[in-house]
């Protein structure tokens, strides 16, 4: 997953486990994506 983007299919797909080398992008696609029922500031995401 070090390429910077995957598929929809694959996200979705994706065993919590085979994430352990995600790269800081994918972190926080997680965790935007495990808290989508808040918004986020640009900042707050970015510190």
């Amino acid at each position: 997953m070090s390429s910077g983007s995957i598929g929809i299919d694959e996200f979705e797909n994706t065993d919590v486990d085979d994430l352990d080398d995600r790269t800081d992008t994918e972190r926080i696609v997680g965790f935007l994506d495990d808290h989508d029922e808040r918004a986020w500031k640009a900042s707050t995401i970015a510190s």
